[in-house]
């Protein structure tokens, strides 16, 4: 194992912030889709124009591209889980910055 000083400040509060939400945090790698839909009732509001609004996780699994349904109480969740996804991706991208002006030096 490195000592600390081994990276620069910049990197090790990367690496830090990286390690704290996902040893606290739950991560998902999607992206939220707002989708509106008619019910099919005559009577309904979205018959004449405005259908119902819904929240999906769009996620690839293998090749393939998967909608998962998120329920209205789990939407803030869901944003928050998919937020630290793209936290730590930004991180992960800049300790690669790093690591190849690392290997420039030398």
């Amino acid at each position: 194992m490195r000592h600390k000083g081994y990276f620069s400040a910049e990197e090790r509060q990367v690496r830090s912030k990286s390690i704290k939400i996902m040893g606290q945090e739950r991560i998902i790698r999607a992206g939220i889709v707002k989708m509106t839909r008619k019910c099919g009732k005559v009577n309904c509001r979205c018959a004449k124009g405005k259908g119902h609004v819904s929240y999906y996780l769009s996620m690839r699994v293998g090749k393939k591209r998967k909608m998962v349904y998120i329920p209205g109480d789990m939407e803030a969740k869901a944003r928050r889980w998919v937020a630290n996804y793209k936290e730590i991706n930004k991180g992960i991208d800049q300790l690669s910055v790093y690591s190849l002006q690392q290997l420039k030096r030398k």
